[in-house]
């Protein structure tokens, strides 16, 4: 399980809005959290104010400062308490000078995504939120084109002038989705849009300050604490946008794009779909080819919770089948996996995936083993 914790920004309320990061960092009685910051003469009294007083009291047994100087290489000490720790927090500030040292120097790029990709929670508060996504916004307040030049952003500090919005590739742990932090303290709905507009993303989610988000396994979001969250998602032509508005204790689902290449596979389904077909059209409202397109994805994927399920008790067999709606070449088609595939007990890893529609998709997009494909999930 990958999980990614969003803030708006240290609240008045963060002892509850932590909690969900803490424990998720807790699962050993030898926690660890790394806070990751950059160096300047207040950081000291800011760490131990905010972070480790905070969090010893509220149970945590090591809470370690990791300061960052936007003028040097990190230490191997630094990397050495990276490897060691349970959880990590970015902390926020001067969102250049996180993107400087987290996302443009490569190899402290590579440890935090290794941290995550290896189950260890990652957290983000206003600048580690921002640089958290790939892409993300870095800066400005500000679009200026050839026609036109609008304001995006609140100013918060009325001697800083108004500067260009800015985008970067980001740490990557979030992909095809914007986080803007501070949304309604800082009227962030028009930076979010236009940052939208500027990377081509879909998708993108303004929080505010009181709030955090938990985001597990790049899909599944549930929120925590107080205020709202704004999800934003615009369709293909970029020029119709819907924005959903989630109070704490709600959850939603991101869109995700699996992609991979496509492989033989054994044949199995073609005889449950053959077999079933009344089954399936019940569930799905197509009548499926009997055969199905398999992809080996980049990772793992685990199917949602709440998808559709054809049950064995269902047609009084064995197998018990999830199937999970998504899209392929522009066609609605489902990923189809056996229960036994799902536990890591069938024919298949989770990293391959069966794709079922109402074509024979190998030959209708006369695709052969090896060809680079993506998959859209829909929620």
């Amino acid at each position: 399980m990958r999980s990614l914790f969003i803030f708006g920004d240290i609240g008045d309320n963060f002892d509850v809005t932590s909690l969900p990061f803490i424990q998720a960092a807790s699962v050993t009685n030898e926690s660890r959290i790394c806070v990751l910051g950059i160096g300047g003469p207040s950081w000291d009294t800011y760490f131990q104010r905010v972070f480790y007083e905070r969090w010893i009291r509220l149970g945590v047994k090591n809470v370690t400062p990791i300061t960052l100087d936007v003028n040097s290489e990190p230490s191997i000490d630094v990397y050495e308490e990276l490897s060691n720790c349970t959880g990590l927090l970015i902390c926020g500030g001067d969102t250049r000078e996180y993107y400087k040292t987290c996302v443009c120097n490569s190899e402290m790029k590579n440890k935090i995504n290794s941290l995550y990709r290896s189950g260890i929670p990652i957290a983000g508060v206003s600048a580690g939120a921002l640089i958290s996504s790939s892409p993300c916004t870095v800066w400005g307040s500000k679009v200026t084109s050839q026609d036109n030049e609008f304001i995006v952003r609140s100013v918060y500090d009325n001697t800083v002038p108004e500067q260009e919005l800015i985008t970067g590739d980001g740490l990557g742990l979030l992909t095809g989705c914007l986080i803007e932090p501070h949304f309604s303290e800082y009227g962030g709905f028009p930076r979010l849009l236009a940052a939208m507009q500027k990377t081509s993303m879909q998708q993108g989610i303004g929080c505010d300050e009181p709030i955090c988000l938990e985001i597990k396994n790049e899909l599944h979001v549930k929120i925590y604490g107080r205020g709202r969250t704004y999800f934003i998602k615009k369709d293909t032509n970029m020029n119709h946008h819907t924005v959903q508005v989630f109070e704490p204790g709600q959850e939603f689902y991101l869109s995700k794009t699996l992609r991979g290449k496509v492989v033989s596979g054994q044949g199995n389904f073609s005889y449950w779909i053959n077999k079933l077909s009344s089954y399936f059209k019940a569930k799905t409202g197509m009548t499926l080819y009997p055969g199905t397109l398999n992809i080996m994805l980049d990772e793992p994927y685990d199917l949602p919770t709440d998808v559709i399920r054809l049950e064995k008790e269902e047609y009084g067999g064995s197998v018990s089948i999830s199937i999970q709606d998504c899209e392929f070449l522009g066609r609605k088609a489902f990923i189809l996996r056996t229960d036994g595939n799902a536990s890591g007990n069938g024919d298949h890893p989770k990293s391959i995936i069966e794709l079922a529609t109402d074509i024979k998709l190998r030959d209708y997009y006369s695709l052969i083993d090896g060809d680079i494909v993506e998959v859209n999930l829909n929620y």
